[in-house]
């Protein structure tokens, strides 16, 4: 989905597993191995930075509150759907929607570094 908010095109043959386009999940799966439930972000932070002595969870689902937990993903649930035109750029988005992908892009970042040590320590 975050290819599709981005505008890239997905094929069968695609491999997003090198620079400068990486599918964190396709990495973990490869390194880590499969599983039958795509592992999302808050599982790879989990995973990859065991220090961090907590578990990070998507907020639960309060009754009568079902759109509240898309609240800071709304615009990219759109663009995956098709329904709205993929980002330009930052200035396409709100000041909360810009620090929601800021926060997202460095947690990735965190994990795909973690992710590398692990594999580069694995493979010595």
């Amino acid at each position: 989905s975050d290819k599709k908010c981005l505008g890239i095109t997905i094929t069968e043959d695609a491999n997003f597993m090198k620079p400068p386009i990486i599918d964190l999940e396709c990495l973990a799966s490869t390194l880590l191995g499969p599983v039958n439930t795509a592992r999302g972000l808050s599982k790879l932070v989990t995973i990859s930075m065991p220090e961090l002595n907590v578990r990070i969870l998507k907020p639960k689902i309060q009754q009568g509150q079902l759109r509240g937990r898309y609240t800071n993903v709304a615009r990219f649930v759109l663009i995956e759907q098709g329904k709205v035109a993929p980002l330009r750029g930052l200035s396409d988005l709100s000041n909360k929607e810009q620090q929601y992908a800021a926060l997202d892009s460095r947690c990735t970042l965190q994990a795909y570094h973690r992710i590398q040590q692990y594999n580069d320590t694995m493979s010595m």
